[in-house]
């Protein structure tokens, strides 16, 4: 999996982050605190569907916190989503993904990409 984090200048987010294989242990805290969710760029290249989660936590347990927001994305299918006004998370963003809807951990959703446009 590689993280990267970069400068944007959208007028949906000021910061890019772009994780290539996410799995289903957590990417937590990509900001260091607050943010604003403005936009989401998944692409799901799994033999099968799979899930976002999106947790307003720094740390959270995979399998024991329940997700702020899950999103089911069907194989070989792309999604884009652009939040007019942005979401805030006011604790933190963090991130997985899995084979299993709602809070199980389930198995890694491999080749599961995402790129997420933030505020903070």
């Amino acid at each position: 999996m590689a993280t990267t984090v970069s400068p944007s200048k959208t007028p949906l987010a000021s910061t890019m982050v772009v994780i290539t294989g996410l799995t289903n242990a957590a990417q937590t805290d990509l900001l260091g605190g607050s943010v604003t969710l403005g936009t989401l760029f998944i692409k799901n290249g799994s033999g099968g569907t799979a899930y976002l989660k999106i947790y307003d936590d720094a740390a959270p347990v995979v399998g024991t916190t329940e997700p702020d927001i899950i999103i089911e994305v069907a194989n070989g299918k792309t999604v884009s989503w652009w939040i007019d006004g942005g979401l805030p998370l006011h604790n933190a963003i963090s991130l997985c993904a899995s084979d299993t809807p709602g809070k199980a951990a389930g198995s890694t959703a491999s080749s599961f990409n995402v790129r997420v446009g933030l505020s903070s």
